[in-house]
């Protein structure tokens, strides 16, 4: 006995079925997209949400050493040559800003607004490049879960 083609199957007949009470997930691009920037984008720039958090306030040594190591994951993870370029130029001169900082105890002139900037550019050129690998070319995040 075959169903004629305009039957429906069983599961979404029936409302008390589990199938029909799935909630969707976001699209595996979508997810790509979010793990990417949460694990590279937003993970390490955790040393300054706690130290805001703890103290009410951001030193610039924090502020420098988040700085650095936050172009380092940047140009290791970008796919743009210029980007990389940069973000290790950038990452040479947050580092001795740290240490400037930490050795004297006088912070670089204006090195929080220079220190946050910098991340901030190399967080949006990042993120644009991230929209185009993985929501648009759909390309996986992590291969190992591809």
């Amino acid at each position: 006995m075959s169903q004629s083609s305009g039957a429906s199957s069983p599961a979404q007949s029936n409302p008390s079925s589990p199938k029909s009470w799935r909630i969707p997930g976001p699209s595996p691009r979508w997810q790509n997209f979010l793990v990417c920037v949460l694990l590279l984008m937003v993970f390490p720039t955790a040393p300054l949400w706690l130290e805001l958090w703890r103290t009410r306030a951001i030193s610039e040594s924090t502020i420098a050493m988040v700085a650095a190591l936050y172009s380092i994951t940047i140009g290791i993870s970008t796919r743009n040559k210029l980007l990389t370029g940069w973000a290790f130029f950038s990452s040479f001169f947050y580092m001795g800003a740290f240490g400037m900082t930490v050795n004297s105890g006088q912070p670089l002139y204006e090195s929080k607004i220079i220190g946050l900037a910098g991340i901030g550019v190399l967080f949006i050129l990042h993120l644009l490049e991230r929209i185009n690998r993985h929501l648009l070319a759909r390309e996986p995040f992590l291969y190992f879960f591809a």
